[in-house]
């Protein structure tokens, strides 16, 4: 195996990416000498080749093995989907500059996609068809169909027709591009042929044209003399008359101007008064049109103040009433607490009492003595339990108070948030918003334990809109500020959320994880849910937020269970009591809870009593004797006292929460009327300010319009002036004007006796041209009639001429003239072209010829040498009616007669081709060659032959080698296998050879 080489490698690598099977990028460096590719059928292998030969500009698809351009795309399978476009470049090294372009490396690449369309690129950079050609050309590769060699050619090498052989001998020899010379010289000698005959008609048709012309030139050239006599004499006379007339007409135009410029400029006058009277009265109007607007705004404003002003005052009287009642109420429960608490003493005073009279009792009375002491002790036990309940009883029902208010609060928030909403939605239905999604809050779910971290870092965003993108977030923006809705309502757009890196969870046992992964969401608002969450970390307490905030980045942040956020800046946002935002549901949901609560402890309060009541009946049936009776009567009776003190205590204790959210909301009432009164005042005084200044500029208005009245009469007067100044002066230019249309009608009738008589083509002299250029003559010289009366009769003597003669002969002249030229040009050309010929078909053959003899000898040795004997001749023969040589192969196998090669075997066919390609490859070798499973007919000693003959060859050129053959495999300096994967996409594993042996060795 030879691994040193002593020719540059001219193809170094090959990448694809979605060409037929190759479905991934895949990239083949390629060893200086030989490289093998192997597989089993059907694996792909065979799809490097067309590559190669679809990059260097192959246009067949049956060349390529496929229909249409589609065909070249990876198509897709189960496990992969189809690709969008085949790619394909080849590196080639130019550090010898073998390819004319100044780069050491050089890329050619093609693209095509599904819709049809190729694209070529060199250097990455797009390119034609025609530059990738011109390219390769220069180097051999466009021109060699032997680079590329797959089972057709060597099936078609033998089974071509002589003169269709030669062709390849013609690429080998290097002379295709001398023949496309010759057969272009050919042709343009053809076609210089077919010009010079028509050059030679043409001068044929024009020459008797030109005598005609010559002498019509002549007799217009006289005719023209006399002409110009004629007009002298003509701009003489008219030169005196005509200017004497345009002096007197000038005068009278330049006092028309002058009366027309003046009645103009007082018409503009008028115009521009005129316009500025409806001006100041459409002024006038609209001031008058807002002076009421703005009497009318003030006047609502006044009683709107008014009515603000009694309601301000309804409003803190009752708050002042409700003042003193809470001091009442403040009086009153001190009182009950303390006759509740004087109640209390005496009840166990009482109960003392009772007990030591029981004790005065027999031995049976002892005993109900010391049940009833048992008895108060747990009647003392149920009384505390009860106090217990009714404190907390008091405590839940203030909370539950605080949450109405805040729910009040809150409902008008969310309904003025959802009517926001709701509009949206209802523009984004008309068209006015597109890219709204939908509303956030019904589309994702908290997980329990969570919810009071989670709300407080959406801080009001679980009611926002989910939108496409940033720009349709600034049209719901531009759509707002138009609306003017009230409510408060988030704005989020998804592709923000692309953009945003994942946050890494740290691995504390207090963190509890990223807080979007405690939130579930339907899948197109999970991009919202990452974009408010994705970046913030949920920990267990307050101290592992501060110790985990250090490692964080800035706009990063943690939150606690219990809802704190905490921001790596040092900012902290606490919700009230802990608890989450006053979302409307979620309070509605915390009421219930403190509902049942409360329901559950007035339950309990009504047990604890059942048991004291029936506790009570025991210690009843007991006691006996008429003093033990009379103390239990006052128990009872002064126990009826305490828990009456304990009922108005627990009911005057929730008046006065009543009370004070009153107060809370009199208050908000009572700012708010304030608020709306100082706005009314101040637009009450800017209404007032505006009336005044509107009065002013009545008053301006009406004064500016009588001024303008005052004008306008003025300016009528001068107009009718200007306009009688104007008619007379019109009148006499009139008349001055048909002066010179008389004077005018004159010349043309003196001139039009000038014009040719007679005869097509007559033309009159130019009249106007004449005037134009006329000069003043202040003094005409005698006779000047007589001549002008004389030249007008020798021309009408003269008759009718071709006045455009002179310019036709002087073209057709110039044209004879032209081709005259032409014909010795193209007898030169013709002269030239086929010398030319001449040496192409020399040098062609001669080239032909000594490559031929080459190609003869090594096809014979190598034919001896892969056959292990025999003979065989390349002989050339003369083709009927054709410029080529014909090329045909005898050959006669060892221990055989000679034979034609129709009785050859396959493999003996694929033998003679092989050795025929060889050959041709020595004597014209390629920069490199694909070699696509040659030797698949190949038997084992066949193959050692054709490997040794391979390794010669690889000395100066570069092979590519797709076979199944081991023993070609060895002769490989790196090795590509290829293999089916499952998704029907080829794979390909790699192999260097010397290292591989290398390693074995070691």
């Amino acid at each position: 195996m030879k691994t040193d080489s002593r020719h540059p490698a001219r193809l170094k690598s090959l990448e694809l990416q979605g060409y037929k099977s190759f479905a991934v990028k895949t990239r083949f460096d390629f060893a200086d000498t030989i490289t093998a590719v192997v597989g089993p059928n059907g694996s792909g292998k065979s799809n490097i080749a067309d590559a190669i030969r679809w990059v260097l500009g192959e246009q067949s698809y049956r060349s390529l093995r496929a229909r249409k351009t589609e065909d070249m795309i990876f198509a897709g399978s189960q496990g992969r989907s189809r690709a969008g476009m085949a790619a394909a470049t080849i590196t080639f090294d130019n550090s010898d500059g073998w390819l004319p372009i100044d780069f050491a490396e050089v890329s050619v690449g093609r693209r095509a996609h599904r819709d049809g369309q190729n694209e070529y690129l060199l250097n990455g950079q797009r390119v034609r068809l025609r530059d990738i050609q011109d390219l390769l050309g220069s180097s051999g590769l466009a021109e060699r169909s032997y680079t590329i060699v797959g089972q057709g050619l060597v099936d078609s090498v033998l089974s071509l027709k002589a003169e269709e052989r030669s062709k390849l001998f013609e690429e080998a020899a290097g002379i295709t591009v001398h023949r496309i010379r010759r057969d272009e010289s050919i042709r343009r000698l053809e076609k210089t042929r077919l010009n010079l005959d028509r050059v030679k008609d043409i001068l044929a048709e024009i020459r008797p044209r030109l005598r005609s012309l010559e002498r019509q030139a002549e007799q217009a050239a006289a005719h023209d003399s006399v002409l110009e006599d004629l007009r002298q004499a003509l701009e003489q006379w008219y030169g005196h008359h005509w200017y004497l007339l345009q002096d007197e007409l000038k005068t009278a135009r330049e006092v028309a101007e002058t009366a027309a410029r003046g009645r103009d400029d007082l018409h503009r006058e008028s115009e521009s008064a005129t316009r500025l009277l409806g001006e100041a009265s459409q002024r006038v109007n609209e001031l008058r049109d807002r002076r009421q607007v703005v009497a009318r705004d003030a006047k609502e404003a006044a009683t709107s103040r008014e009515t603000l002003t009694r309601d301000l005052a309804v409003a803190e009287q009752r708050l002042v009433w409700l003042q003193d009642e809470e001091r009442s109420f403040d009086g009153e429960i001190v009182g009950l607490e303390t006759a509740k608490a004087d109640v209390g003493e005496r009840l166990v005073l009482a109960k003392k009492e009772t007990l030591e009279k029981a004790k005065g009792q027999s031995l049976p009375g002892f005993i109900q003595a010391r049940s009833e002491a048992q008895a108060d002790q747990e009647r003392s036990k149920l009384a505390d339990q009860i106090e217990a309940l009714d404190s907390q009883v008091l405590r839940l029902s203030q909370e539950r108070a605080s949450f109405e208010a805040r729910l009040e609060i809150g409902s008008k928030a969310a309904l003025d948030s959802d009517q926001f909403a709701q509009r949206m939605r209802e523009a984004a239905d008309r068209g006015a918003l597109p890219g709204l999604i939908g509303d956030l809050g019904p589309n994702f779910k908290v997980k329990a334990n969570f919810e009071t971290a989670i709300l407080a870092v959406l801080d009001g965003f679980d009611r926002g809109v989910v939108f496409k993108d940033d720009s349709r977030v600034d049209s719901a923006l531009d759509w707002l500020t138009g609306e003017h809705p009230s409510g408060r309502l988030g704005l989020l757009p998804l592709t923000r959320s692309r953009r945003l890196p994942p946050l890494q969870v740290p691995g504390d046992p207090d963190c509890l994880g990223c807080a979007a992964d405690f939130v579930t969401a339907s899948q197109e608002y999970d991009s919202a849910i990452q974009l408010l969450l994705g970046r913030t970390l949920v920990v267990r307490e307050r101290k592992t937020a501060k110790r985990l905030l250090e490692g964080l980045p800035l706009d990063a942040r943690v939150v606690t269970l219990s809802g704190e956020v905490f921001y790596p800046a040092g900012q902290v946002l606490v919700s009230s009591n802990g608890k989450s935002l006053d979302n409307p549901d979620r309070m509605r949901a915390q009421l219930e809870q403190l509902d049942g609560r409360i329901t559950q402890l007035k339950h309990e309060r009504a047990e604890i009593f059942e048991q004291r009541e029936r506790l009570e009946s025991e210690v009843r049936a007991g006691l006996s004797g008429e003093v033990v009776k009379a103390s239990q009567a006052k128990v009872n009776s002064l126990e009826e006292q305490f828990h009456s003190y304990a009922g108005r205590l627990a009911e005057m204790r929730s008046q006065l929460v009543r009370n004070n959210e009153e107060q809370r909301r009199t208050r908000e009432g009572t700012e708010q009327i304030r608020e709306r009164l100082e706005h009314d005042s101040t637009h009450s005084s800017a209404a007032i300010t505006e009336l005044e200044n509107l009065e002013a500029g009545l008053t301006r208005a009406d004064e500016q319009r009588s001024e303008i009245l005052v004008s306008e009469t003025a300016n009528r007067e001068a107009r009718r002036q200007a306009e009688d100044l104007y008619t007379s002066t019109q009148i006499k230019s009139a008349r001055l004007k048909q002066q010179s249309v008389e004077m005018e009608r004159r010349v043309q009738e003196d001139f039009g006796l000038v014009s040719y008589e007679g005869g097509e083509g007559q033309e009159p002299l130019p009249l106007e041209n004449l005037v134009a250029h006329l000069e003043r003559i202040d003094i005409v010289p005698e006779g000047l009639e007589k001549q002008v009366d004389k030249l007008r009769r020798k021309l009408r003597r003269m008759g009718s001429i071709n006045p455009a003669a002179r310019r036709e002969y002087e073209e057709v002249n110039e044209r004879h003239s032209f081709l005259s030229e032409q014909i010795e040009d193209m007898n030169q050309a013709q002269v030239h072209l086929k010398q030319v010929i001449s040496e192409l078909d020399e040098q062609m053959a001669s080239q032909f010829q000594i490559t031929f003899e080459a190609v003869s000898a090594t096809f014979e040795a190598y034919f001896v040498r892969l056959f292990g004997g025999g003979a065989a001749k390349l002989s050339m023969l003369q083709v009927e009616g054709s410029d080529r040589s014909g090329i045909e192969i005898e050959v006669r196998l060892p221990g055989r007669r000679a034979r034609g090669l129709a009785m050859l075997s396959g493999g003996e066919r694929s033998l003679t081709a092989v050795a025929l390609i060889f050959a041709l490859l020595k004597v014209s070798p390629t920069p490199f060659c694909v070699l696509d499973e040659v030797d698949a007919m190949l038997d084992e000693s066949n193959v050692l032959r054709f490997g040794e003959i391979l390794r010669e060859l690889s000395e100066d050129t570069q092979f590519l080698v797709i076979t199944h053959n081991r023993q070609t495999i060895q002769e490989a300096e790196v090795l590509y296998g290829i293999s089916l994967g499952k998704d029907k996409a080829s794979e390909v594993i790699s192999l260097r050879l010397d290292q591989a042996a290398e390693k074995m060795a070691a």
